[in-house]
């Protein structure tokens, strides 16, 4: 059973699809799911075709933010009131791979955390795949961990999560939850895919984002290094397929 956390800003136009295409997913690998959907701060029609949909889905859950918090934010809302063991953030603008999802949520049940990484890295440009690689490495490096790649969609456990204390607001969450688990007694799994076209116009690189990547970082590293050391004190145990 998995909770699906979806944030959305202004995605009148995917929201529909996005929805549908996790509800099919979940038919035809079993999982039982609820979508918990943020509206965080749209402008559009964004909320308004989230309740039409709630009134025909009931596994269909709203946050509605008067104005824009940031993913982190509102993932911290939706866990707050996520009630399966498993809990999973995928974007609002029908954005993930069809068929990763797909191989990711028959896994499920074969660990803890089951994350992801891309094989088709082409579709980025140069500059966008150079600061996606300095920033995992930076990670890697730092906090002693390994993976193929930090922010691909990803499976967490949902009580483990609810003991973090979770800085990001924005852009940092999945890194910040990612990098956690790896340093907690569990177990994970990397699972390979494609990413989308079209991904290349992401919005994750501007000054705001940066600016809380770094301020994050550095505060995962005082907590993780210092203030809750021994609460990071293990390595995650990785499982193969």
């Amino acid at each position: 059973m998995l909770s699906i956390f979806v944030p959305a800003l202004n995605e009148e136009k995917n929201i529909q699809s996005t929805i549908d295409n996790l509800i099919n997913i979940s038919s035809k690998t079993n999982v039982e799911i609820e979508i918990i959907v943020c509206n965080d701060g749209s402008t559009d029609r964004t909320y308004e075709i989230l309740l039409e949909k709630q009134n025909i889905l009931s596994n269909l859950r709203i946050i509605n933010n008067q104005k824009n918090l940031g993913i982190g934010a509102s993932f911290k809302k939706a866990l707050k009131i996520a009630k399966y063991e498993k809990i999973m953030i995928a974007p609002g603008d029908n954005d993930a791979n069809y068929d990763l999802l797909v191989t990711i949520f028959n896994n499920v049940e074969k660990s803890d955390m089951i994350t992801s990484y891309y094989l088709n890295k082409e579709m980025r440009g140069r500059f966008r795949n150079l600061v996606s690689t300095l920033f995992h490495s930076l990670y890697i490096l730092t906090f002693d961990i390994f993976l193929m790649y930090m922010n691909g969609p990803t499976i967490y456990p949902t009580k483990i999560l609810k003991t973090f204390k979770i800085h990001s607001d924005r852009f940092s969450i999945v890194s910040e939850l990612t990098t956690k688990c790896l340093r907690s007694e569990i177990t994970y799994m990397e699972i390979a895919g494609k990413m989308n076209t079209g991904v290349n116009n992401s919005s994750a690189l501007n000054i705001k984002n940066l600016v809380e990547v770094i301020v994050v970082y550095v505060k995962i590293f005082f907590e993780i290094y210092f203030k809750a050391k021994k609460d990071f004190s293990v390595r995650a145990t990785r499982n193969y397929q």
